[in-house]
């Protein structure tokens, strides 16, 4: 069994062009925690996450390798956190890529790609390493589906 045969081969996918805005509104309309991101070709750029997302709200400083931990000084009412929401939601997603995100190709070994989604706990674009093009992208639930189905039949 390889990714390709698990992989959600229509998924959600989003433009370098779209705006951080737009992207939450995707993320939330499917329940998403990161999403692949295209060029007009259909080759993969990297991914959008809520994970960056986060960043995105955080402190500058609290987001470096050696960040702050303590963030206590910083005010943290809802309106503060909505007003920044707010300046970066027409910026560009293309700006705020994870160009180097976990993937797996599509002839991939399910035991390879259940080591991908172990160790990075997303759902994982699958990419034809020939083309650079996205063939599909692969979660944990779709692979547990996957296998409930195979053990049903």
């Amino acid at each position: 069994m390889t990714a390709a045969t698990i992989m959600n081969a229509h998924p959600v996918a989003l433009q370098a062009g779209d705006t951080v805005a737009h992207a939450i509104g995707v993320m939330l309309e499917h329940r998403l925690s990161n999403v692949p991101v295209v060029d007009a070709g259909k080759h993969f750029l990297g991914q959008f996450s809520m994970r960056g997302l986060m960043r995105l709200l955080l402190p500058r400083a609290a987001t470096l390798d050696e960040g702050l931990v303590d963030l206590s000084f910083v005010a943290d009412a809802p309106e503060h956190l909505r007003q920044r929401l707010q300046q970066i939601g027409g910026e560009k997603i293309a700006d705020h890529l994870d160009d180097t995100p976990a993937c797996v190709e599509p002839d991939a070994h399910l035991t390879e790609t259940l080591l991908h989604l172990y160790r990075h706990g997303e759902s994982l674009a699958v990419v034809d390493k020939t083309s650079g093009a996205l063939a599909g992208v692969i979660s944990p639930w779709d692979v547990v589906a996957g296998l409930s189905q195979r053990g049903q039949a």
